[in-house]
């Protein structure tokens, strides 16, 4: 007998996704998230008094230009959460460099102009001691005494200009203090002096304190010593050093450099680029490299560095110094010599204080269940190892589950940990010639990865061409590296020819398994390196078939191998199998079409169509790009195509096998924490689409206004049991479900559908986003109303609850779970599609969701608006209602937690609505590991009483979608005929039709629920 399973929990096979769920695996906890600091440190030297720019009059000078970056950037809201420290080159005795300021927010227009006065005061005199400046920095960020900070003794050269003054408040002063009044000069500049002349160092602005410091006063803890920097944890400052010449007058930290870096590399502490005296004569890098990993703080646990950005302006010479400086040094390096660029180089320096100002310890292994495969009795598992930059790293690894419904490795051993819950470091996976557990890196299929063929496509994108260096520009890759380095990297080799055995992460993609009637079977999976691999998956010969990536996805390729400071992504989807399969034998046959459909998330708005039906090579289909044409409005590409099948009239038939694709994501709710957007610009559309020719045969634009962008698959039903999908309801990011009802006579896109808004969900005040699609089951029982009423119209029943993706630490929006009926059950009141009309308005006080027309027959469809719904309330740890109220249209209920989300469509099965919630973890300031959160299981009966019960698992994921998996002990054979004691056989995959009931007569799920191969 078949025991009926539900897969709940996302399962995380260790605890240790812009915005977007990789916050679950990168984000700090909130209480110990870092402050964005960095020291942005200008060139001050008498060059930057060069011309640079004279298309204007009078010229504008380099420092002109810098100032003119610095100020718009400064300005720019966008850079808001980060504090800069003004600081400066020395140009009275070329010694080092000192503050102008202390961390000054830009988040606050006081502090904002304060800064930018202090730029806009910059003078150009002296020598440009580079080193010595940074090493003061450094002092200042450890909270060290400062070396260059203060001025000379007042005895020493100063006694024949002590009593100089250009008026009452500016004193003048040759580097020197006076005594007068206690006062202290805070900056010196070139000016006139009435019968002396022109002097570089006149004090323009001084304080009245007791001390000889020139470093802005509030930089110090104590005379002489500066505060630190480090508060935290995970604080990791940052320094933005911006020169345009070679370092002059800059020795004397030359000695204290080398001991510095000799006892790194005496502790075994070694740079990845080779550091020797014929590449840094002078200490530049070895400056970088000790800056970078030293522990600067040792009051506080874990080690904290400090990142060094490198800027370089008006002169190409300084370029390879300064990038070597800051790749020793883990930050950016840019280069310019007009406005645009140096703007650009500016703000890739800030977006990388932003992003990596504080530590990450990143954890061992992070998988869900969404993330997993099972075809026959094997278990494929696609796992990704976080970091705090660009190149995540990946693998597939292949296990079994025995008949206790347990995973096992190659030694038959169960694979996780029963104390920790991780991989067991004893684990053994198949395809792995060693011990590999819980090593990401070691093992798996990018261990078998040898002599890859790699595809890509043509300049055109219209073929799928063999990747030749000789045909590829290095600046398609848009990197700094020699195009013979990136070759070498797409093709998995390193700079030797050694083979990498390496995939990037398979973030949001999940194994896809393809059997050929040939008898061959191919494991695809994409990566956000921009890769799609295809992979023999057998255990006699596992290994790489071959690589394709688009030819635009090459920067993103490009970025894994110079380790970029930002997460990059590239094809962040599962492929979808789109397969023409004639005879039903659910093997790709030599005389059938399969096509992959390879969809991006956050890499971008396009779907590659490739045709897979030979194992061993790929064909271009098609390349839908966003933004163009019939997909003018497609935002980038979150959702998986859905197949549908529809009536449509044509040449060709009365139906049609179509793919129904969402129309996307747009980024706005990235940064909208507490403000619904009025409407979006992209993803604000439905597409249905001929997948044999990819041309649009329908958009939900044509019929419906749409604001917001849908970036969730779809939820098809077949209300009249004949076969055919006739109804489709979506959601959107401001709380609306939308209904389209299909023309059964349709003949073109002017007469398929009808459409409106069935229920809005969202309220003036706080944001109200869907990321899931509703679970929508029929139901004709029963039920009492709060009122005492008796409810028995046949109805759907629509379950969802709202929560923001992009945002899945925030905790400033209450979040809630909504379960409401639409009564237009068509086939159960014999409404036809043509005497429907939506109104796109709330039900009116009098009326009911449905307003019949008795003359006609025809309907009027109200939308369900909150008021409509009765509110309910839950205990705080939410295990039970403490007053449950129902009425007509359903109800909904706040979840508990501060935060709480639904981010995955739920599902309804014997009587029970089960869903999950993600709760971000409460703050922790002993660590600087990622928050993580925690999933809280809801099942909510259904049995009159609506019971309700949770429970809480600690948790790194968040899951797509709750899955039916059926499952019947089968013998424990392989597809590919390895012997594996104790195994289970997984059912094929299939539709469930409207007719086909699970655990009870009178709910019937619809459309996507699936007997599931995983």
């Amino acid at each position: 007998m078949m025991n009926k399973l539900i897969k709940l929990a996302a399962l995380l096979i260790a605890f240790n996704t812009y915005a977007d769920d990789t916050d679950i695996y990168t984000a700090l906890d909130s209480g110990v998230e870092a402050t964005k600091r960095a020291v942005f440190l200008m060139d001050t030297s008498g060059s930057m008094a060069i011309n640079a720019d004279c298309s204007v009059s009078p010229c504008k000078t380099r420092m002109d230009v810098v100032q003119e970056v610095a100020r718009d950037v400064i300005s720019d809201p966008q850079f808001d959460d980060l504090e800069i420290a003004l600081m400066r080159f020395d140009s009275i005795s070329n010694n080092g460099g000192y503050l102008l300021t202390e961390f000054l927010s830009l988040d606050n227009d006081t502090t904002q102009q304060r800064l930018i006065n202090e730029i806009n005061a910059l003078p150009t005199s002296g020598g440009t001691p580079l080193k010595e400046s940074i090493s003061e920095a450094v002092r200042f960020l450890r909270g060290d005494t400062s070396l260059y900070s203060k001025f000379p003794d007042p005895s020493v050269g100063c006694s024949s200009f002590a009593n100089v003054f250009s008026d009452s408040q500016r004193i003048w002063l040759p580097g020197c203090f006076t005594l007068r009044s206690g006062a202290t000069c805070t900056r010196l500049e070139l000016a006139f002096i009435s019968g002396i002349g022109w002097r570089n160092d006149v004090c323009t602005d001084w304080i009245p304190m007791p001390t000889n410091e020139r470093s802005t006063p509030s930089t110090f803890a104590a005379p002489g010593v500066y505060k630190t920097a480090f508060k935290q944890t995970c604080d990791a400052p940052h320094i933005i050093a911006f020169t345009d010449g070679e370092s002059s007058a800059d020795t004397n930290e030359d000695a204290t450099i080398l001991a510095n870096y000799n006892n790194l590399v005496n502790a075994g502490v070694t740079p990845t680029l080779a550091i020797n005296n014929q590449n840094d004569p002078q200490h530049h890098q070895k400056l970088a490299f000790w800056i970078n990993n030293t522990d600067h703080s040792s009051s506080l646990n874990n080690e904290q560095n400090i990142i060094l950005n490198t800027i370089g302006g008006f002169n190409s010479n300084l370029n390879t110094l300064l990038e070597n400086m800051a790749k020793q040094g883990g930050g950016s390096f840019g280069s310019g010599d007009d406005f645009n660029s140096l703007k650009t180089a500016l703000g890739d320096a800030i977006n990388n204080v932003l992003e990596n100002g504080s530590t990450f310890v990143s954890p061992q292994v992070a998988v869900s269940t969404d993330n997993t495969l099972e075809v026959g009795n094997d278990v494929y598992v696609s796992v990704f190892k976080p970091t705090k930059g660009a190149a995540w790293s990946g693998n597939v690894k292949r296990y079994a589950r025995d008949s206790s419904g347990f995973i096992i490795d190659k030694a038959r051993k169960r694979i996780f940990d029963s104390n920790t819950g991780f991989f067991s470091d004893k684990s053994h996976s198949f395809w792995s010639e060693e011990v590999d557990g819980n090593d990401i890196e070691a093992g798996g299929i990018a261990s078998r990865i040898k002599d890859r063929t790699l595809y890509t496509t043509s300049t055109d994108n219209s073929s799928i061409v063999l990747f030749d260096s000789a045909n590829v520009k290095q600046r398609e890759f848009k990197s700094s590296s020699s195009l013979s380095s990136l070759s070498n990297y797409l093709k998995n080799k390193d700079s030797e020819g050694n083979e990498l055995k390496a995939i990037a992460d398979p973030l949001h993609s999940r194994p896809l398994v393809v059997n050929y009637a040939s008898g061959e079977r191919t494991l695809f999976i994409t990566t956000n390196a921009g890769f799609l691999h295809a992979f023999n998956p057998s255990l006699e010969n596992p290994g790489e078939r071959y690589a394709f990536i688009p030819r635009d996805l090459l920067p993103s390729a490009a970025a894994y191998h110079d380790e970029g400071p930002s997460k990059i992504y590239g094809l962040d989807l599962t492929p979808y199998l789109w397969h023409k399969d004639t005879n039903g034998n659910l093997k790709v046959d030599s005389n059938e079409k399969a096509y992959l459909y390879l969809g991006m998330r956050r890499g971008g708005r396009d779907y590659y169509v490739v045709d897979i039906s030979d194992p061993n090579k790929p064909v271009m289909v098609d390349h839908i790009q966003g933004g163009a044409g019939e997909f003018a409005n497609l935002g980038q590409t979150w959702a998986l195509p859905l197949r549908a099948r529809i009536k449509w009239r044509d040449a060709n038939g009365s139906s049609k096998d179509v793919l129904v694709i969402s129309g996307g994501y747009d980024t706005a709710p990235d940064t909208s924490r507490t403000t619904l957007e009025g409407s979006h610009s992209i993803g604000k559309d439905v597409y249905i689409i001929d997948p044999e020719t990819n041309s649009v045969l329908w958009q939900a634009s044509d019929v419906l206004k749409l604001d917001h962008a849908i970036p969730n698959r779809p939820t098809l039903i077949d209300d009249n049991r004949d076969g055919f999908h006739d109804t489709m309801y979506l959601t959107d990011l401001a709380g609306k479900i939308l209904r389209f009802d299909f023309n059964p006579e349709a003949t073109s896109k002017s007469n398929f559908a009808k459409g409106g808004i069935i229920a809005d969900l969202a309220v003036s005040s706080g944001i109200t986003r869907f990321f899931s699609r509703p679970d929508i089951a029929y139901v004709n029982y029963g039920i009492t109303l709060s009122d005492s009423t008796e409810l028995y119209e046949p109805r759907y029943q629509l379950a969802i609850g709202s929560g923001n993706r992009a945002i899945p630490n925030g905790k400033n929006i209450q979040n809630h779970f909504f379960v409401l009926y639409d009564f237009l059950a068509k086939s159960n009141l014999g409404v036809t599609w043509d005497n429907i009309n939506y109104t796109n308005t709330c039900i009116p006080s009098d009326k009911t969701q449905l307003e019949k027309n008795e003359a006609d027959g025809s309907y009027k469809i109200h939308t369900v608006c909150r008021s409509d719904l009765a509110k309910s309330t839950v205990s705080a740890n939410a295990d039970g209602f403490t007053n449950f109220q129902i009425n007509r249209q359903g109800f909904y209920f706040e979840l508990p937690d501060a935060g709480e989300k639904v981010l995955a469509r739920g599902i309804t099965l014997n009587n029970n609505i089960t869903f999950s919630s993600f709760q971000p973890r409460s703050s922790n300031a002993s660590t600087c590991s990622p928050s993580g959160g925690q999933t809280r299981r809801f099942t909510l009966l259904l049995d009159g009483n609506f019971t309700l019960t949770s429970q809480d698992q600690s948790i790194n994921s968040i899951e797509d979608e709750l899955e039916i998996v059926i499952r019947e002990p089968q013998e424990p054979t392989s597809p590919d005929g390895a012997q594996i004691p104790g195994a289970v056989e997984v059912s094929q995959e299939g539709g469930l039709n409207g007719g086909e009931s699970l655990g009870g007569d009178s709910i019937r799920p619809y459309g996507v629920l699936r007997w599931e191969v995983q």
